[in-house]
């Protein structure tokens, strides 16, 4: 009947439709990773007749951003390359993923993730260093700023006096040993 008010009712939880405009929306945002495709029973009647219908939906799979699952913060030893793994996961499960860091103080593995000084770092030179780690799934490229705190290693002293000595005989003296340390708060004793 041309008059005749329609009213839809739809089967399920995962869909929703509007009773009045047959509209049909996700109660939920979907995923394809989860359900690709929901079926469901959608019925309408004019008030004597109803009439159903199955349908299905199918979800096209979107190419979602890889995320960080490692931290910001690492710390590591002076006098040493190994920092630490940059990690990240992406929801795709096709999704190869690669790194990249900023600057040149710091290096990382295409592949792995794994983070290394370009140089062994000196605590009493440099204490911390900050760069951006970016991870990308070929198409989506994501950035995490990460600090890296260089911890202070106790250094072995050197000497800067020669090895070998020349005394004239019949007198004492010889001449004086002498030696650096590292570590700027280090106080040296010699035996």
């Amino acid at each position: 009947d041309a008059g005749a008010t329609q009213a839809y009712s739809i089967t399920g939880t995962d869909l929703v439709i509007d009773a009045s405009t047959g509209a049909i929306t996700f109660a939920a945002n979907p995923d394809f990773e989860t359900t690709s495709s929901y079926t469901a029973t959608v019925t309408v009647t004019d008030g004597t007749n109803e009439v159903e219908q199955e349908i299905t939906v199918n979800v096209t799979d979107v190419n979602e951003s890889p995320s960080f699952t490692s931290d910001a913060l690492f710390t590591a030893a002076e006098n040493q390359l190994t920092i630490g793994d940059a990690t990240a996961t992406d929801p795709d499960a096709d999704a190869t993923l690669a790194y990249s860091i900023s600057g040149d103080e710091l290096v990382i593995d295409a592949s792995t993730g794994v983070i290394t000084f370009a140089a062994n770092p000196d605590f009493e030179t440099t204490s911390s260093y900050t760069a951006t780690v970016t991870v990308t799934d070929g198409t989506n490229p994501v950035t995490q700023e990460i600090t890296v705190t260089v911890s202070d290693v106790n250094e072995s002293p050197s000497f800067t006096s020669a090895a070998s000595f020349t005394a004239p005989e019949n007198q004492l003296a010889i001449g004086t040993a002498a030696a650096t340390d590292p570590d700027a708060d280090a106080t040296q004793e010699y035996s």
